[in-house]
């Protein structure tokens, strides 16, 4: 009975560690990628069920405008575009997104599924209403092998940014804006 009991425990504690260490490798571990404009960052959303690429996309930062010259934009743009307030600033993100390959036709894509993150906090992207060349990044679905290209606004206060897509279970991606 002891011997029983002793192996009944010490299974419970290695399932103990087991599971522990396996929410250490969590998949809400994001890694931030240092961008430089141009680069491309590919993010894979996977079908739980049966563990295969459900979209295969690329995201490329063609531009980053901070501050007073991303708030002339914005003014111009339209007299209903939110400006920054306070210690927070104007940025003016052109992004392009790619759908590769996966599983459907094509995929959804809107504005607010990136967000700005700065220190920690989350901060969502604005509506935006642009004009002289300057286009709003759509929201639309992308067919395979399709790229948009559009501008995103955020207001976020100064400080240690970065770019994020969302899926469904949170932040796929985070590229670092050098502001």
């Amino acid at each position: 009975m002891k011997k029983y009991l002793f192996m009944l425990v010490s299974l419970s504690l290695v399932l103990l560690l087991v599971i522990s260490s396996a929410g250490c490798l969590s998949s809400d571990a994001k890694i931030v990628k240092e961008v430089e404009l141009g680069d491309s960052y590919t993010v894979q959303s996977m079908d739980s069920q049966n563990h295969s690429i459900r979209t295969n996309c690329t995201y490329v930062i063609n531009q980053v405008i901070i501050g007073s010259q991303a708030e002339e934009i914005i003014k111009a743009g339209s007299t209903w575009n939110n400006l920054p307030t306070g210690n927070d600033v104007a940025i003016l993100i052109n992004m392009s997104e790619t759908y590769v390959s996966g599983t459907y036709s094509s995929v959804n894509t809107v504005p607010t599924y990136f967000r700005v993150y700065v220190d920690g906090t989350s901060y969502p992207a604005q509506n935006l209403g642009l004009s002289g060349g300057y286009r709003p990044f759509p929201k639309t679905s992308i067919l395979k092998g399709t790229t948009l290209t559009g501008w995103l606004y955020f207001i976020a206060p100064e400080g240690n940014a970065v770019l994020s897509r969302e899926l469904d279970d949170g932040p796929a991606m985070f590229m670092k804006l050098n502001y």
